[in-house]
């Protein structure tokens, strides 16, 4: 039997607002909500800062796709992946401006849908 982990959201979800169930059963209560309950949740969603997580991953990404950058464009030296080097970029090291990067783009993509 395969066990299926939950998302970092569907945690968080569960943390924030538990499973409520009728007292002395499992079946789960409901409650009414609204479309506007729902359409303020949706932007809330949306809207939403990037996560650690979220920002940890496209950091990742950018220092990956930088990494493949330089090897196809023929840089002699070895480019780190961004996350042992110790170099530093503008005050940044490159682990420090992967995120600096990754951050500010998913905050324009955030901030183009609001």
């Amino acid at each position: 039997m395969r066990i299926i982990e939950p998302s970092i959201s569907e945690r968080e979800a569960e943390q924030q607002y538990p499973t409520q169930y009728w007292e002395g059963t499992k079946t789960k209560r409901s409650f009414d909500v609204t479309t506007d309950d729902l359409q303020d949740a949706y932007m809330r969603g949306r809207e939403a800062e990037p996560c650690k997580e979220q920002v940890r991953a496209a950091a990742e990404a950018l220092s990956a796709h930088m990494h493949e950058w330089a090897i196809d464009h023929g840089f002699d030296r070895e480019v780190d992946n961004g996350f042992r080097c110790s170099c530093e970029v503008g005050g940044y090291t490159y682990k420090g401006l992967w995120a600096h990067l990754a951050r500010v783009c998913l905050n324009a993509a955030r901030e183009a849908v609001m």
